[in-house]
C-alpha cells in the first residue's frame, strides 16, 4: 500500500532546492561562468565589427626578404602550419580514444577563445612586428576599444604563427599523460573529469 506524500513533505522539496540553486549562482564556479561570458561576448562584438568592416587578407610580396630570409620564414610558416594541424588532430583523436573532455582539449578550447587577443601586444604602440612574407590579415587591433596602437593596414596578423606556442603545450601532453604510469601504473592518465 503506498500513500500520497502530504502537501507538507512535498512543499518542503520544492523549498529546498530553490536556496540550494540560489546558493549555487554564489560558488565561484559561476562568477568565473559569467567572466567567461563576458569576456567570449567582447569577443564575438570585436571580431564581427572586424569581420564586417576591415578584414582582408594581407597583401603578399617577397618585402625584400634574402633567398635565405625567405626559406627560413617559410621554414617556420611550414613548422607553424604543421603545428597548427597537429595540436588540433591530438586532442579530438584523444577525446575520440578516451571519450571525455581531455586536458588537451581543453587547452585548445581555452586558446581558440584568446585568439582574438593576438593584438593586445600592440594595445598602447608598436611593440612587436611580424614578416609582412607570412599568410596574414589585416589587425584587428582598431576595433579594440582605446586603441592606440599602428596602423592595420601596414601591420599584419599571421594566422599560423601564433598557433606555436600551442602546439608546444600540446605536444607534451603525451609526456605529460604518461609520465605518472611510468612511476605509478596505478595512476590514471591525466585527463579531465568524467
Amino acid at each position: 500500500m503506498t500513500t500520497a506524500p502530504s502537501a507538507r513533505t512535498a512543499g518542503t522539496a520544492t523549498e529546498d532546492t530553490a536556496p540550494a540553486a540560489r546558493q549555487q549562482l554564489r560558488t565561484p564556479v559561476a562568477a568565473w561562468a559569467v567572466i567567461g561570458t563576458l569576456f567570449l561576448t567582447a569577443e564575438a562584438v570585436v571580431m564581427s565589427r572586424w569581420a564586417i568592416t576591415g578584414a582582408r587578407w594581407f597583401p603578399s610580396g617577397a618585402y625584400g626578404l634574402s633567398p635565405a630570409g625567405k626559406l627560413t620564414v617559410g621554414a617556420f610558416q611550414a613548422l607553424s602550419i604543421a603545428g597548427v594541424l597537429f595540436s588540433i588532430a591530438w586532442p579530438l583523436w584523444l577525446c575520440k580514444q578516451r571519450r571525455s573532455l581531455t586536458i588537451e582539449a581543453m587547452l585548445l578550447v581555452g586558446y581558440l577563445s584568446a585568439f582574438w587577443l593576438m593584438p593586445v601586444v600592440n594595445y598602447s604602440g608598436q611593440v612587436a612586428s611580424y614578416s609582412k612574407y607570412l599568410i596574414a590579415t589585416t589587425d584587428w587591433g582598431p576595433f579594440l576599444p582605446g586603441w592606440h596602437g599602428p596602423n592595420p593596414d601596414t601591420h599584419p596578423v599571421p594566422l599560423f604563427v601564433g598557433w606555436f606556442a600551442l602546439a608546444e603545450a600540446a605536444s607534451g601532453g603525451p609526456v605529460t599523460a604518461g609520465r605518472p604510469r611510468w612511476r605509478s601504473p596505478g595512476w590514471r592518465a591525466v585527463s579531465a573529469p568524467r
